[in-house]
């Protein structure tokens, strides 16, 4: 406080309104004293400090230490891969979805935020695998990420979550029926393949025998021929020797 003494010389009303006595001061200028803030009760993440308040937590959800930072982490893991097959690296992209994606598969139970972002990092898991010729894989990873979807929308009560696993099946469904029908193509081309090589062994196989009897049949006639011709050549021989022997029993005569 300050306080000034003086001898008053003269006065004058400046205005009505109430001067600022003390009374005025501690009626209209001074805070009030507060009441205590009620105390609140919650649940705090020792990881990166998010606060649930509740005196508990909600029947069937994770533990707050564990949810938000999966799901951060999962989060991170499908963005980082994201930017790394925007930069053409897919395989860098690949090991990074690859983490994500077993990181999920070992935590015991997951929230319906921990879900949606694991069922999102599945889909773009697929969509690169996809990319890199690997249907059957990538066909593993979008169904394992539609079941994820229908299952948390049938399970949660809230519309949010309804309405994102939703969109996520729906944007699924597609691609795994264009990839289904591509890989019963492939196996179906793969059967005719196989089929028409097995016809053409056995059609080789087939010429080959007849081949090989023919040959047979060549190699015998040969040489029953030689055989033949041996014989007139031996019964030819014979016949001059008795014609000789005559001519020398006629001369002895």
């Amino acid at each position: 406080h300050t306080l000034f003494i003086a001898d008053v010389t003269e006065a004058q009303v400046l205005s009505s309104a109430p001067s600022v006595t003390y009374a005025y001061y501690f009626d209209h200028i001074k805070p009030k004293p507060q009441k205590p803030a009620e105390k609140k009760v919650g649940w705090v993440c020792k990881i990166c400090g998010y606060v649930y308040e509740g005196e508990e937590l909600p029947a069937g959800d994770v533990e707050p230490n564990l949810s938000r930072a999966a799901t951060d982490l999962l989060d991170s893991y499908r963005c980082l891969g994201d930017c790394q097959r925007a930069l053409d690296d897919p395989e860098e992209a690949l090991a990074t979805y690859t983490k994500g994606k077993e990181l999920g598969e070992r935590l015991k139970r997951l929230s319906s935020e921990m879900s949606i972002a694991y069922a999102k990092l599945l889909t773009s898991l697929g969509n690169l695998q996809n990319t890199m010729n690997k249907p059957q894989e990538a066909m593993g990873a979008w169904v394992m990420a539609a079941r994820i979807c229908q299952s948390l929308n049938a399970s949660s009560p809230k519309l949010e979550v309804k309405a994102e696993t939703k969109r996520c099946y729906e944007a699924l469904v597609p691609a795994i029926n264009a990839v289904a029908q591509k890989l019963q193509g492939d196996q179906q081309a793969a059967e005719q393949k196989a089929a028409e090589e097995k016809a053409a062994a056995e059609k080789a196989a087939a010429e080959a025998a007849e081949a090989e009897k023919a040959a047979a049949e060549r190699l015998a006639a040969e040489q029953a021929a030689q055989k033949a011709a041996e014989e007139k050549a031996a019964a030819e021989k014979a016949a001059q020797q008795a014609a000789e022997q005559r001519v020398r029993n006629r001369r002895r005569r």
